[in-house]
């Protein structure tokens, strides 16, 4: 069985994706974390685990949208994709999870979009995913 954080109420089985209102990163030697530009509600998070043979596995994974491609923003992604950092999200009820640490690092992905149609898509797809033992550190903000 899978745990997601956030479920459907009544229904725990029935995952749901958990709308995020704030991705941040940092590198292991820094000492605070600076803002991943995503779009308001297009960001979601997911974690959920599995058993294996060495134990559980937990699997986090976060998506997002930012709007608007500069060369700013390809230089933070690509950057982002080639030194996974530590990565942190925020939800609409003050919790934060903390996606790795020093030690472990998740995988960061872009995708740029040029949908070519009017009011049509023009930015990134990203994506984070992680997988550990111990799954998203929460803190109550």
């Amino acid at each position: 069985m899978s745990l997601y954080r956030g479920h459907f109420a009544g229904n725990p089985n029935k995952k749901q994706a958990m709308i995020i209102t704030g991705l941040y990163y940092k590198f292991y030697e820094a000492d605070d974390y600076l803002q991943i530009p995503i779009t308001t509600n297009t960001g979601t998070f997911n974690e959920s685990n599995k058993k294996e043979d060495a134990g559980v596995v937990y699997t986090s994974e976060v998506s997002a949208y930012s709007a608007h491609i500069t060369t700013d923003y390809n230089d933070l992604f690509t950057l982002l994709s080639r030194r996974p950092p530590i990565i942190k999200v925020t939800d609409n009820a003050q919790n934060s999870y903390t996606l790795g640490s020093d030690t472990l690092k998740g995988e960061f992905t872009f995708e740029k979009i040029h949908d070519g149609k009017p009011g049509g898509k023009h930015g990134y797809n990203l994506k984070i995913s992680l997988k550990s033992t111990t799954g998203a550190q929460v803190e109550v903000l």
